[in-house]
């Protein structure tokens, strides 16, 4: 039986109102329409700590675009006249996600803005793609973090350079040897070479962890990294870097940016990742057969959490989770 897992991501669609109220600039075109739009003005719609880098989440601190007007969605409705001389010019809205930036887009549409422009995926996309895919990253972006990201490629690109570095895992033993209790996190495997220090040892472990190399940090989805750069540092070590998003982002990113990668990495299970891109290829393979095990409300767009509520994959079988092993 050949078995699929999808891996899961975010996928950032298209809402109801999306380019209806304002438009939606995705990162592979922002470079080109921050060119077409003179006169512009970028506003970075997170808290005042995100913007600073300096917010007690320490996950939310990924810097931002640089000369952008920070203005938190929640302070916005009483803070628009600050803006309002810019009504009629282009507003490039972002958050770290884009959520955030959604929800302030619509706002300003509806107060007048005339040429509002979401920026899809916000930060995060930003960082992810800023290393190969965004020619006009460093014009734009700056961060008062000491340490670096390094998307998923970049990290690959290292590890097949054979660079001297030292790659540290600061998930749970027992995600990094594959057996807790979570199966998403057990299936996310590991890096090959890679050095499995928990977080809560990182500090009486610091014997292990070279000083003289360049070290990367990776965990689950980019939480912890942060919180273990920020007690090597105050240990005195200072080049390091975090894989972005941590291994979420080594399994979500396209086998073509990722050629090679099973060379480095494993998880020792039966059956296989795939992103959302190479799902989309194996749907359409004669015989696929697509099995859905979210909750029937959820398949059906029934959910009591309106989030919940994605649609469903057209000729998938609905088969709940819970009830998967009577059927």
């Amino acid at each position: 039986m050949f078995f699929l897992f999808l891996f899961p991501i975010v996928v950032l669609a298209q809402y109801k109102n999306d380019n209806v109220k304002f438009k939606n600039v995705y990162l592979e075109d922002f470079c080109e329409t921050l060119k077409n739009n003179p006169g512009y003005v970028l506003l970075d719609v997170r808290s005042k700590g995100e913007y600073a880098d300096t917010s007690a989440n320490n996950y939310l601190n990924i810097g931002h675009l640089k000369n952008a007007i920070n203005i938190s969605v929640d302070e916005l409705p009483i803070r628009l006249g600050e803006i309002k001389q810019w009504s009629n010019k282009p507003v490039f809205v972002y958050c770290s996600h884009s959520q955030r930036s959604r929800r302030a887009s619509a706002m300003l549409a509806d107060s007048g803005f005339a040429n509002v422009m979401n920026v899809n995926g916000g930060l995060s996309f930003f960082n992810q793609y800023k290393a190969n895919q965004l020619p006009c990253a460093d014009e734009y972006y700056q961060t008062a973090n000491t340490y670096k990201f390094i998307n998923a490629p970049e990290l690959l690109s290292k590890l097949k350079k054979r660079e001297d570095i030292f790659l540290l895992d600061v998930r749970n033993d027992s995600v990094f040897k594959g057996i807790s209790n979570n199966e998403a996190m057990n299936a996310s495997g590991k890096i090959k070479g890679a050095v499995n220090i928990p977080l809560t040892e990182v500090t009486n472990r610091l014997s292990e962890i070279p000083l003289n190399k360049s070290l990367i940090i990776i965990d689950d989805a980019g939480n912890e990294s942060p919180k273990a750069a920020k007690i090597l540092m105050d240990n005195g070590y200072k080049n390091i870097s975090l894989a972005f998003n941590g291994m979420n982002m080594w399994n979500a990113t396209p086998l073509a940016e990722m050629k090679s990668k099973e060379q480095f990495w494993s998880n020792g299970f039966s059956y296989t990742m795939i992103t959302a891109d190479e799902f989309s290829s194996l749907a359409l393979l004669p015989g696929s057969v697509i099995v859905d095990v979210r909750a029937s409300e959820e398949f059906n767009n029934k959910a009591k959490d309106s989030w919940r509520n994605r649609g469903n994959i057209k000729g998938a079988v609905s088969i709940p989770f819970v009830s998967f092993p009577q059927r």
